[in-house]
């Protein structure tokens, strides 16, 4: 694996630069993630760098296309092998041994198809198209229908669909992991209704970066809630936040 002296190396995988700061925070250490609102597991991507250094993780992407490129991504789960008596297509089969999430324990990247939301059950989703056209996808989704006045002077195309919605219990019961070092939330107005339902010490959470777009409302829940896991502010972006433990 990549060594930590060479993280200046690295393909720059983050938004505006979180990578670095990320990288340079952790050093050698290798620990467990959690991203939240993963997209396809490269595009302004915070964990993407940590998997290559050999951490293990849950991503988490409500969005169908972009959810099938994450999981194309860290398909590792095809190597295990089809029966032979069993009656249907390979990717029936990898359907079957992927459903919801990819509960493989053995697998460093779970990847859960659902979007976190504060109750269990199907929520509606707003899906975009590309964003940077550069082959991207539902960059701007999002479960908040007010999200969508941000980019109506920008022309960007939503699609209204059903998504799956899952608490962040649930999703820490189906992938099998209740500790996380960092954490990533960038969920497109909906961060508060994530953030608000970890609790940052039990999780063992060392550094989390969220998604505020400057959203002064969110800026200091955020802030108010961090403190009180006796975690300060390390980053302050446009787009992002990043706190660590003290």
């Amino acid at each position: 694996r990549l060594g930590a002296k060479g993280c200046e190396f690295m393909k720059d995988y983050s938004q505006s630069g979180e990578q670095k700061i990320i990288l340079e925070h952790f050093g050698s250490f290798v620990g467990t993630f959690a991203s939240i609102g993963e997209n396809d597991g490269q595009t302004f991507s915070n964990v993407r760098a940590l998997t290559l250094l050999g951490w293990k993780g849950v991503c988490v992407e409500p969005a169908e296309i972009a959810y099938s490129k994450l999981k194309l991504l860290y398909s590792d789960l095809l190597l295990v092998p089809m029966p032979p008596d069993f009656n249907g297509t390979v990717d029936e089969f990898f359907d079957t041994i992927t459903k919801n999430a990819l509960v493989n324990k053995s697998s460093r990247v779970v990847c859960v198809n659902a979007a976190i939301t504060t109750e269990d059950g199907p929520i509606d989703f707003y899906d975009s198209g590309t964003h940077l056209n550069k082959g991207d996808t539902s960059l701007l989704s999002t479960t908040k229908p007010d999200e969508l006045d941000r980019w109506k002077k920008s022309g960007e195309v939503f699609t209204k669909t059903t998504v799956r919605g899952i608490t962040w219990k649930t999703m820490m019961e189906e992938s099998g992991c209740s500790k996380f070092d960092f954490i990533s939330v960038d969920c497109e107005g909906a961060d508060w209704d994530v953030v608000s339902q970890i609790d940052l010490t039990a999780v063992g959470c060392k550094m989390i970066c969220l998604e505020v777009n400057s959203k002064y409302g969110h800026l200091f829940r955020f802030k108010e809630y961090t403190e009180s896991h006796n975690m300060r502010l390390l980053y302050a972006g446009y787009e992002n936040r990043i706190y660590v433990s003290k």
